[in-house]
Protein backbone atom coordinates (compact mmCIF):
# COMPACT_ATOMS: atom_id res chain seq x y z
CA UNK A 1 0.00 0.00 0.00
CA UNK A 2 1.45 3.39 -0.97
CA UNK A 3 1.67 6.30 1.45
CA UNK A 4 -1.05 8.09 -0.52
CA UNK A 5 -3.39 5.07 -0.39
CA UNK A 6 -2.63 4.61 3.31
CA UNK A 7 -3.42 8.27 4.03
CA UNK A 8 -6.70 8.04 2.09
CA UNK A 9 -7.63 4.84 3.95
CA UNK A 10 -6.91 6.43 7.31
CA UNK A 11 -8.94 9.51 6.37
CA UNK A 12 -11.85 7.31 5.26
CA UNK A 13 -11.79 5.30 8.50
CA UNK A 14 -11.69 8.51 10.56
CA UNK A 15 -14.57 9.99 8.59
CA UNK A 16 -16.71 6.87 9.00
CA UNK A 17 -15.88 6.64 12.69
CA UNK A 18 -16.73 10.29 13.21
CA UNK A 19 -20.02 9.83 11.35
CA UNK A 20 -20.86 6.89 13.59
CA UNK A 21 -19.99 8.93 16.66
CA UNK A 22 -22.21 11.76 15.49
CA UNK A 23 -25.09 9.36 14.86
CA UNK A 24 -24.65 7.76 18.29
CA UNK A 25 -24.55 11.17 19.92
CA UNK A 26 -27.73 12.18 18.12
CA UNK A 27 -29.48 8.96 19.15
CA UNK A 28 -28.23 9.36 22.71
CA UNK A 29 -29.63 12.87 22.84
CA UNK A 30 -32.99 11.77 21.42
CA UNK A 31 -33.28 8.90 23.90
CA UNK A 32 -32.27 11.12 26.82
CA UNK A 33 -34.76 13.78 25.74
CA UNK A 34 -37.69 11.37 25.52
CA UNK A 35 -36.78 9.64 28.78
CA UNK A 36 -36.64 13.01 30.53
CA UNK A 37 -39.93 14.04 28.95
CA UNK A 38 -41.69 10.86 30.00
CA UNK A 39 -40.31 11.23 33.53
CA UNK A 40 -41.92 14.67 33.64
CA UNK A 41 -45.22 13.23 32.41
CA UNK A 42 -44.97 10.56 35.11
CA UNK A 43 -44.25 13.16 37.78
CA UNK A 44 -47.28 15.16 36.67
CA UNK A 45 -49.50 12.07 36.83
CA UNK A 46 -48.15 11.22 40.26
CA UNK A 47 -48.69 14.73 41.59
CA UNK A 48 -52.24 14.84 40.22
CA UNK A 49 -53.12 11.44 41.62
CA UNK A 50 -51.64 12.29 45.03
CA UNK A 51 -53.66 15.50 45.13
CA UNK A 52 -56.86 13.66 44.21
CA UNK A 53 -56.40 11.38 47.25
CA UNK A 54 -56.52 14.36 49.60
CA UNK A 55 -59.69 15.60 51.31
CA UNK A 56 -59.16 19.03 49.74
CA UNK A 57 -57.13 18.64 46.52
CA UNK A 58 -55.21 21.69 45.32
CA UNK A 59 -56.98 22.17 41.99
CA UNK A 60 -54.58 24.94 40.97
CA UNK A 61 -51.66 22.54 41.33
CA UNK A 62 -53.59 19.88 39.41
CA UNK A 63 -54.32 22.38 36.64
CA UNK A 64 -50.64 23.36 36.49
CA UNK A 65 -49.55 19.72 36.22
CA UNK A 66 -52.23 19.01 33.59
CA UNK A 67 -50.91 21.92 31.50
CA UNK A 68 -47.38 20.59 31.79
CA UNK A 69 -48.49 17.07 30.86
CA UNK A 70 -50.34 18.29 27.80
CA UNK A 71 -47.35 20.39 26.75
CA UNK A 72 -45.13 17.32 26.91
CA UNK A 73 -47.68 15.30 24.94
CA UNK A 74 -47.28 17.72 22.05
CA UNK A 75 -43.53 17.06 22.01
CA UNK A 76 -43.79 13.27 21.78
CA UNK A 77 -43.53 13.05 17.96
CA UNK A 78 -40.19 14.90 18.17
CA UNK A 79 -38.88 12.44 20.75
CA UNK A 80 -38.67 9.55 18.26
CA UNK A 81 -36.37 10.46 15.36
CA UNK A 82 -35.24 7.63 13.12
CA UNK A 83 -32.14 5.94 14.45
CA UNK A 84 -33.09 6.37 18.13
CA UNK A 85 -34.68 2.96 18.55
CA UNK A 86 -33.22 -0.44 19.36
CA UNK A 87 -31.12 -0.32 16.18
CA UNK A 88 -29.02 2.38 17.85
CA UNK A 89 -27.60 -0.24 20.22
CA UNK A 90 -28.39 2.09 23.09
CA UNK A 91 -30.59 1.33 26.09
CA UNK A 92 -34.17 2.17 25.18
CA UNK A 93 -37.56 0.64 25.86
CA UNK A 94 -38.89 1.95 22.55
CA UNK A 95 -39.82 -0.90 20.23
CA UNK A 96 -38.89 -0.87 16.55
CA UNK A 97 -42.65 -0.98 15.83
CA UNK A 98 -42.76 2.79 16.43
CA UNK A 99 -40.89 3.32 13.17
CA UNK A 100 -42.33 0.27 11.42
CA UNK A 101 -45.92 1.38 12.08
CA UNK A 102 -45.74 5.19 12.12
CA UNK A 103 -49.47 5.74 11.46
CA UNK A 104 -50.45 3.51 14.38
CA UNK A 105 -47.91 5.24 16.64
CA UNK A 106 -49.16 8.64 15.50
CA UNK A 107 -52.76 7.67 16.28
CA UNK A 108 -51.79 6.48 19.75
CA UNK A 109 -49.85 9.68 20.38
CA UNK A 110 -52.78 11.80 19.19
CA UNK A 111 -55.11 9.93 21.56
CA UNK A 112 -52.89 10.87 24.50
CA UNK A 113 -52.67 14.46 23.26
CA UNK A 114 -56.46 14.63 23.00
CA UNK A 115 -57.06 13.17 26.46
CA UNK A 116 -54.39 15.31 28.09
CA UNK A 117 -55.94 18.38 26.44
CA UNK A 118 -59.32 17.42 27.91
CA UNK A 119 -57.64 17.01 31.30
CA UNK A 120 -56.02 20.42 30.96
CA UNK A 121 -59.38 22.06 30.26
CA UNK A 122 -61.30 20.16 32.95
CA UNK A 123 -58.59 20.72 35.55
CA UNK A 124 -58.72 24.44 34.82
CA UNK A 125 -62.39 24.44 35.88
CA UNK A 126 -61.58 22.90 39.27
CA UNK A 127 -64.33 20.23 39.36
CA UNK A 128 -62.62 17.45 41.33
CA UNK A 129 -65.04 14.68 40.30
CA UNK A 130 -64.71 15.59 36.61
CA UNK A 131 -60.92 15.71 37.01
CA UNK A 132 -60.91 12.22 38.52
CA UNK A 133 -62.84 10.83 35.56
CA UNK A 134 -60.59 12.52 33.04
CA UNK A 135 -57.42 11.41 34.82
CA UNK A 136 -58.61 7.82 34.31
CA UNK A 137 -59.29 8.46 30.61
CA UNK A 138 -55.92 10.16 30.18
CA UNK A 139 -54.13 7.32 31.94
CA UNK A 140 -55.93 4.78 29.78
CA UNK A 141 -54.73 6.58 26.65
CA UNK A 142 -51.15 5.97 27.78
CA UNK A 143 -51.71 2.27 27.22
CA UNK A 144 -52.26 2.99 23.52
CA UNK A 145 -48.50 3.54 23.26
CA UNK A 146 -47.09 1.59 26.19
CA UNK A 147 -48.68 -1.71 25.27
CA UNK A 148 -47.70 -2.00 21.58
CA UNK A 149 -44.68 0.31 21.44
CA UNK A 150 -42.77 -0.02 24.73
CA UNK A 151 -40.73 -2.90 26.10
CA UNK A 152 -41.66 -3.96 29.62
Amino acid sequence: MSDKTSAVSIALVLALTAGGAIAATSAEKAIALRQAGYKEVGKSFKTINEELKKDAPDTKLIAKEARMMHGHSLSIPKWFPKGSGPESGLKTKAKADIWAEPAKFSDATKAFQTESQKLRVIAGKGDVEAIKLQVKATGASCGGCHTPFREK
